[in-house]
């Protein structure tokens, strides 16, 4: 009789050390592939490249998925994050010259519920653009989640005039213009109107093209 009691003992003790090592696998999420497959490599002929990190109460989450879209919603990029290279996710982002908006999900474990975020954060795509690094990734914090409410139907104008551009948005927000080579001659916060003079040519905005005269 006492050989099974401490039969039992032992084996409580080891499975409360495998559980305080590795976790309860019953309440232990590891997500199953990615969620989000992008668009067709053959649709754009243009990327950029990504190096991100996904952050929960200034720790690494290890365990996610990132996926970037533009405005009409079609994923762009997705990957799951490189737990061995704390945590980072590679993207490599497809699309064509500068200027369109493109904003994040990230799909996570939350103690061992799958969640689904979307971020209010965006970038602007740029053709062989390199946002991020090994030493320098683009974060996306959980705990700073922006809404995305009206991100892409803020009431902004843009017309073009006599030697420039007019941009008039009714809450403060950053505009950026691009040339049609890609090269961003114009990056600042905006609210209300603002008039920036270019040169003669084609300009990308928010994705949209607009000519000055």
């Amino acid at each position: 009789m006492k050989r099974i009691i401490f039969k039992n003992f032992v084996v409580a003790i080891l499975l409360m050390a495998f559980f305080s090592a590795f976790g309860n696998p019953s309440n232990q999420l590891i997500l199953d592939g990615k969620k989000y497959e992008p668009c067709s490599e053959n649709k754009y002929q243009g990327n950029m490249i990504m190096v991100v990190q996904v952050m929960q109460q200034g720790n690494v989450v290890l365990d996610c998925e990132v996926a970037v879209f533009d405005s009409n919603e079609e994923c762009r990029a997705s990957e799951m994050s490189q737990p061995d290279d704390n945590g980072l996710v590679y993207l490599t982002v497809q699309g064509e010259g500068a200027g369109e908006v493109m904003h994040f999900r990230v799909v996570y474990d939350n103690e061992g519920t799958e969640e689904d975020v979307l971020f209010g954060k965006t970038v602007t795509y740029v053709n062989d653009d390199v946002i991020g690094s090994f030493s320098d990734p683009f974060i996306l914090d959980l705990d700073d989640l922006d809404s995305i409410e009206d991100l892409y139907n803020e009431n902004v104008e843009i017309r073009s005039t006599k030697g420039g551009l007019l941009i008039s948005v009714d809450k403060k927000r950053n505009v950026s213009v691009y040339n049609i080579m890609g090269v961003c001659v114009f990056s600042q916060d905006v609210e209300g109107d603002c008039n920036i003079t270019l040169p003669q040519g084609a300009y990308i905005v928010d994705g949209k093209k607009f000519f000055v005269r």
